[in-house]
């Protein structure tokens, strides 16, 4: 009896094989995916291809856009009508001027074209590892989340890391399919198709990075939307915070206290928390100002302040450089009852002040104790 040995034809479009198939080969299997393919039979696939690299392109950028401080779509269908015109247009771009640069890089590679839809399919293809998680996380988002901006705010913090992991992995498939295809020289490929633009990204986020933490406004990101407030309650305290904003609570521990804490976009926070007293309000302003004078590099002491809202107590103001930011922080502490003070503890960079404040004023115009 002769051996049934079955050898994996590689990929297949337009019906021959289960898509699921050929997108584990892609992204799991680059080099066999790649092997033996040509040009689609029907060239939809190459629309359909150039339509979704655009659609996760115009996915990126209106997220940072939105990190820019432009204001996000205000429902789901108006954000999806807008990458989706965009992605219809981009679609075009993708397929002539990027398959042109390809096929340039090609060229530089020492490879002879002799099929100009062969390229195209290389490279539309590579660009779907990238372009796919994009567009899946963007459709999760929207089933998750009511609107563009609560998404914003309240998606996971490790997305963005992930999605360049899928960015530098195309990176690779395409090498990977270049390789396989059309046989370049492989010092001229591992520059023109690995190297180089892996080289063109670090440097790009690099930049990125650096300015956040020099404290450039390069990604202010939206000012407070105070026009349609959303509302906190835990039974002891309530206020009315800006709608892209988030709050979270912590639990006390035996190492601290209950804390709600509300963050913005930008590089800001308050904190609300209730302690037993071990002093005086102005015995415990002194011990929280004697921690930041420990942290901050030019600490200086601004001035001083009596109420906060509705309450009556001690507060300050001080101002500090952390890293390469310049930060302004203002502690209060008031008694609320006999055995219970709050602590506030308002905290800001600097130079976006005028994004973060209206939030601020908002909490502290509409705080309110419940239980003392």
């Amino acid at each position: 009896m002769e051996n049934d040995t079955r050898v994996d034809p590689g990929p297949a479009f337009e019906g021959e094989e289960s898509f699921i198939r050929n997108i584990h080969r892609l992204f799991f299997r680059p080099r066999t995916f790649f092997a033996g393919i040509g040009a689609p039979k029907k060239r939809v696939w190459l629309y359909l291809f150039a339509f979704a690299y655009s659609l996760a392109a115009a996915i990126d950028r209106s997220g940072f856009s939105s990190m820019q401080g432009t204001a996000p779509a205000a429902s789901w269908a108006a954000h999806w009508g807008f990458v989706g015109g965009a992605a219809f247009i981009g679609m075009f771009i993708v397929l002539y001027a990027g398959g042109a640069w390809y096929r340039f890089r090609l060229g530089l590679c020492g490879v002879q074209i002799k099929d100009d839809n062969q390229v195209k399919m290389v490279y539309l293809s590579a660009a779907q590892v990238y372009a796919l998680p994009m567009i899946a996380v963007a459709l999760f988002e929207s089933l998750l989340f009511r609107n563009p901006g609560t998404a914003a705010v309240k998606s996971p913090s490790w997305l963005g890391p992930a999605m360049l992991v899928f960015l530098f992995w195309s990176i690779y498939t395409s090498y990977m399919g270049v390789r396989t295809v059309f046989k370049p020289k492989k010092a001229a490929a591992v520059l023109w198709f690995l190297a180089g633009p892996a080289a063109l990204y670090v440097i790009m986020f690099g930049g990125m990075v650096w300015l956040t933490l020099s404290g450039s406004a390069l990604l202010p990101g939206p000012a407070a939307d105070t026009a349609h407030p959303q509302e906190f309650s835990n039974g002891e305290i309530a206020f009315s915070y800006p709608a892209n904003w988030k709050v979270t609570e912590k639990e006390a521990t035996a190492e601290a206290t209950a804390q709600v804490q509300v963050k913005p976009v930008q590089d800001a926070l308050i904190i609300f928390s209730f302690f037993p007293p071990q002093g005086s309000a102005a015995a415990h302003l002194e011990g929280w100002s004697n921690l930041y004078k420990e942290e901050l590099k030019n600490y200086e002491e601004i001035g001083f302040f009596g109420e906060w809202g509705s309450l009556k107590g001690e507060g300050r103001v001080i101002t500090g450089i952390s890293g390469l930011k310049e930060y302004e922080a203002r502690g209060f502490f008031a008694p609320i009852a006999d055995d219970r003070y709050l602590m506030v503890v308002q905290a800001l960079q600097r130079s976006l002040a005028d994004k973060v404040q209206p939030g601020f004023d908002l909490i502290r115009g509409t705080f309110r104790c419940l239980r003392w």
